[in-house]
């Protein structure tokens, strides 16, 4: 081991001349020998051979900086220097009041050079964010950039370690003490132990495509994501991407060949394993408080993508994996935990009283260290029962076998070593080989005789749910459980860790009386502060016991306000993102947040009927939530309504968006017919003298209206091919699109409703209470509530800058800092305008005061009318430069330079 400075250099990728690396790529593996690829030592040399190739590449063409260059010399200028300097002169004087005077002199002196090299600094800034966000992928890496901004500092060093009574300080030891912590079987030397290949059965097994074709590699390597840590060789998915045509024909040659020999090439094994602090850890003393992420090779991650797709469209078709296993492609997260709270809202549905009320517990397990635990020739033997071909299990074998790895930690790296248990935690195969691992965990559950018991796992995450007459008799079926799944794990060599479980039981809302305390005799968990909890994170969403919700949306609020603060980094209201690209931020980063996993959580329906519903508090909450992200999307003021947001910024009210999701979500799992009446059918509960119906079966009659909308859409006009649409429709992808577009009419319909609703809300109140709208009685509504909801709207601040639309939104809405408005909110001593017209009003401004007769003379030279229709309309920015150069709100002071009306050639030079 070795400290180091850290002279990583990062890859410019974007500024990377694409024609010359493409015609290099294109020479270079004109250069490689094709064909001849019949053994294992010559697809071990032709790897290499293609990785050194696209490395030469790399070098030649893309320029490099370091990752952690040293600070640059502060350089002071001329005035600077002047200012410091004078500091001392004022002390010669004897006359006091004049050393007095003297001081102030020299202290604003240094004020105004330091305060000017400020604004230099912020300055640069905002034209940086300006000029490299014209396009989505410049809007997403400034975003990148303003998170990063805001994250603590890495950590320079790793603490001193201590592990098993014994402290560890130095560089080396830390590294052997992450090590056996990591992987409990590693070693060193020439080579690593041998791994068994397994005993397979004899003609029963499942088969699966060993083919490959070049628009399956191209189709991969188009998905790739950018912007991730290369392995050892260098090589980022960018490069892939870049040379993409020219890498096509030999890499499916080579990946064919990998796939016919069954074997996994040596060069992809090797991986660097960064160490990385774990997020909410107290102390970071403990190495399990670190996690390894293994950095492999781009090209091994891509040839292992190939298997894995086969590897999970066998589990598919063949069901090789249980149904409460999520993780595989179509159960996710949010599935996972709809299927948790599906048992609970089921137990909590039948009638309170005494001789059929039902209680619920659920326990979280954790599996020490998960992959890097995982028994390798088990794995292999599981996979072989499961009847997976053998070629897809001598390839996992090769996958397997003679993996080396370094540990990167912060400050110093390790030497290299040979790990011989677990599964690369980087890889794309990893997470279905768990999968596969883990499955007999579920097995245990589902052959046990507790039908009380259900258990639900995604990845490494599981969870043991539970429903009998009591508390007690929970407690007492999962000791039992418990101990059966230690019967398996032992064998296995899975370890768990009790003292990590969490257990929480759950009450009904209506139920009186202190929480239950019971916990069950499993050893090591015996402490309730750590283990009993009254809310739990379960696959991150945050489910309280009583199931309110309060806590959830409490969290949704906590990542929301930070995600607002990496957004404030990189726009305020007059300079940063145009406002199209901060909608985009909005929608694909900080809403999907909200809607996450919401088919579980928001229970909703339009009917009003049923129970469990959302609190209107919460859903107060989450809408408030929407209009303080809007308010800083938009530049507006606070006060605006938020209804008049969302139609100006096109966006849907968000209980409007999340009713929208959650039934797409739903009406994607009804399984579809290829006959009459084409739609699955659902559970339609009735209530009964023992159970109400269940909330999620409700839901689910509405989803199926969304499914039989979607059907009739996709299969209306087609006359000539009646087997057309239903072979779509049978589709699931096919399907899937139809159901989102059905939804997104659904909810189309709802927020025209819902603007409608408020316009006549508001129609209402000018009539009952006038005295709110003093300045309204004879003159049109804000531009901002003439027409209907649609996109008409925010096509006005189409091409705008940033200063340009959020002064033209604060027109539009006339909620602005003139003095109607601002003696509205008593923040103006009269509503009067200076021209002695009683009231400021844009409209005023724009048409009729006098003072502002020269400026619109400007105006009208420009767009040879004043029309007020068109200048909130069609003519937005100009109508906004010139509101930002005569309107004298002192928030639109930096943009005044930038304005097109701009007359002060000082002005625009400083800007």
């Amino acid at each position: 081991m070795k400290l180091y400075r850290d002279d990583t250099r990062s890859w410019l990728w974007w500024k990377t001349p694409k024609e010359r690396f493409m015609a290099e790529m294109k020479v270079v593996i004109a250069s490689l020998e094709r064909g001849n690829l019949t053994t294992i030592e010559q697809l071990d040399r032709r790897a290499e051979e293609i990785l050194e190739a696209i490395q030469r590449v790399i070098n030649a063409c893309v320029p490099t900086r370091l990752r952690y260059p040293a600070p640059k010399p502060q350089r002071y200028g001329a005035a600077l220097r002047s200012a410091v300097q004078g500091r001392e002169q004022p002390k010669a004087s004897t006359n006091r009041q004049k050393e007095k005077k003297w001081g102030r002199y020299w202290t604003r002196r240094v004020e105004e050079a330091i305060y000017g090299k400020r604004r230099a600094k912020k300055l640069r800034w905002r034209h940086r964010v300006a000029s490299q966000t014209q396009n989505g992928r410049g809007v997403y890496r400034m975003a990148r950039l303003a998170k990063r901004m805001c994250q603590p500092k890495d950590k320079t060093r790793i603490p001193p370690l201590k592990s098993g009574g014994v402290t560890y300080t130095t560089e080396e030891e830390k590294g052997n003490c992450l090590r056996d912590t990591m992987w409990p079987e590693t070693s060193d030397g020439d080579s690593a132990p041998p791994l068994p290949m397994p005993d397979f059965l004899a003609n029963d097994e499942f088969s699966a495509d060993q083919s490959l074709t070049e628009e399956e590699v191209d189709r991969l390597i188009k998905s790739l994501p950018t912007g991730k840590a290369a392995g050892y060789d260098g090589i980022a998915n960018e490069a892939l991407k870049m040379a993409r045509v020219e890498l096509v024909p030999i890499l499916t040659e080579f990946f064919s060949a990998c796939l016919a020999l069954s074997h996994h090439p040596k060069s992809f094994k090797h991986a660097i394993t960064a160490i990385l602090p774990k997020d909410g850890k107290e102390n970071y003393s403990d190495p399990k408080s670190w996690r390894p992420i293994a950095l492999l090779p781009s090209l091994g991650k891509l040839l292992e993508k190939i298997v894995t797709n086969r590897l999970k469209k066998l589990a598919i078709d063949h069901n090789l994996l249980p149904a409460s296993q999520y993780g595989a492609p179509g159960k996710s997260t949010s599935s996972a935990v709809h299927a948790i709270l599906k048992r609970v809202y089921k137990a909590w549905s039948r009638r309170r009283k005494k001789q059929w009320k039902k209680a619920v517990t659920v326990m979280s397990l954790d599996i020490s260290g998960a992959f890097n635990r995982v028994k390798r020739d088990i794995l292999l033997k599981i996979l072989v029962e499961k009847k997976v071909p053998t070629w897809l299990v001598k390839f996992v074998w090769s996958f397997l076998s003679d993996c080396t790895t370094v540990l990167k930690m912060p400050g110093s790296t390790t030497k290299s070593f040979f790990v011989n248990i677990g599964i690369p935690q980087g890889s794309p195969l990893s997470p279905i080989l768990f999968l596969f691992f883990s499955a007999p965990i579920l097995k245990q559950v589902a052959e046990s005789k507790l039908a009380s018991v259900s258990a639900y796992a995604y990845v490494d995450d599981t969870y043991l749910v539970v429903v009998s007459r009591n508390y007690r008799d929970n407690c007492t079926a999962l000791e039992q459980i418990h101990e059966r799944i230690l019967e398996w794990s032992g064998p296995a060599g899975v370890t768990f860790s009790p003292p990590k479980y969490k257990i929480m039981h759950f009450k009904h809302p209506a139920e009186k009386g202190a929480d239950s305390s019971k916990l069950p005799n499993i050893p090591g968990l015996q402490n309730i502060e750590t283990c009993l909890k009254t809310k739990l994170n379960i696959l991150g969403v945050i489910v309280d016991h009583r199931l309110t919700w309060d806590e959830h949306i409490k969290e949704i609020e906590r990542k929301v306000a930070k995600q607002l603060r990496y957004l404030k980094r990189i726009s305020n209201s007059v300079y940063g993102l145009s406002l199209k690209a901060a909608r985009q931020i909005y929608v694909t980063k900080i809403r999907p947040t909200i809607s996450y996993a919401c088919q579980a959580w928001f229970i909703y329906t339009w009917s009003k009927t049923g129970g469990w519903r959302l609190s209107a508090e919460n859903l107060q909450r989450l809408d408030k939530l929407q209009h303080t992200c809007l308010h800083a999307v938009s530049g507006s003021f606070r006060r605006c309504a938020k209804r008049v947001l969302e139609k100006e910024l096109h966006i849907e009210p968000i209980h409007i968006f999340l009713y929208r999701t959650m039934m797409a979500q739903r009406a994607k799992l009804i399984k579809p017919k290829g006959h009459f009446p084409f739609v699955g059918d659902v559970d339609r509960p009735e209530p009964t003298l023992v159970a109400e119906a269940p909330p999620y079966e409700r839901i689910d009659v509405e989803a199926s209206v969304v499914c039989q909308r979607a059907w009739d859409r996709l299969s209306h006009g087609i006359e000539d091919d009646r087997l057309l649409p239903i072979a779509q429709w049978l589709d699931t992808k096919a399907r899937n699109r139809a159901i989102n577009r059905a939804a997104r009419e659904q909810a189309l319909e709802q927020c025209r409703a819902e603007w409608q609703k408020y316009l006549d809300e508001r129609a209402n109140r000018r009539l009952t209470r006038p005295q709110d709208y003093p300045f309204e009685k004879n003159k049109d509504p804000p531009a901002a509530l003439v027409g209907g909801w649609g996109p008409g709207s925010l096509r006005y601040y189409r091409g705008l800058t940033r200063a340009q639309s959020s002064m033209l939104i604060q027109c539009r809405t006339e909620f602005i800092g003139l003095n109607a408005f601002l003696h509205k909110v008593n923040r103006a001593p009269t509503a009067a305008c200076p021209c002695g017209y009683r009231s400021q009003t844009v409209f005023h401004l724009f048409v009729y005061c006098p003072i502002l007769s020269p400026a619109r003379a400007l105006l009208r030279a420009q767009l040879q009318h004043t029309d007020f229709t068109r200048l909130m309309t069609e003519d937005g920015a100009v109508a906004a430069d010139w509101a930002i150069s005569f309107f004298t709100i002192p928030q639109f002071e930096w943009a005044l330079p930038h304005s097109r009306f701009c007359q002060d050639p000082h002005q625009r030079d400083s800007s």
